[in-house]
């Protein structure tokens, strides 16, 4: 992770609340991992308060409710979606906020706005 850039952006652009999307993040035992270990650390370093965090499991379940595919597993959704297109459904279940940004070592800067209709 690129630390400096990351904080940078999010100063820059004024923000201080944070959703987080993880492919790492599979199901509920990874969001307590997630929660007790590593969100302390990624509020602190980056000066952020982070909102929610949903697991592969919770899109898959969303996937099913919006669209009535139903996956085998992580590995499955993750493998047939690919981080990105994986994203890209997050963006669409999410209600609250048009502005998100996907940081990721394997993805290609892109701006996306999102309207609810």
């Amino acid at each position: 992770m690129n630390e400096k850039k990351i904080r940078k952006f999010l100063k820059d652009n004024n923000i201080k609340e944070v959703n987080i999307f993880s492919a790492a993040i599979w199901n509920d035992k990874d969001k307590e991992v997630f929660n007790k270990d590593i969100r302390p650390t990624l509020e602190n370093v980056l000066n952020v308060k982070i909102i929610e965090f949903p697991s592969l499991e919770d899109l898959m379940e969303k996937e099913y409710t919006n669209r009535r595919i139903k996956w085998f597993n992580s590995s499955d959704f993750i493998e047939t979606n690919c981080k990105f297109t994986s994203f890209l459904n997050f963006l669409r279940f999410e209600q609250e906020s048009n502005h998100h940004v996907l940081i990721g070592d394997t993805v290609q800067n892109i701006r996306i706005e999102v309207e609810n209709i």
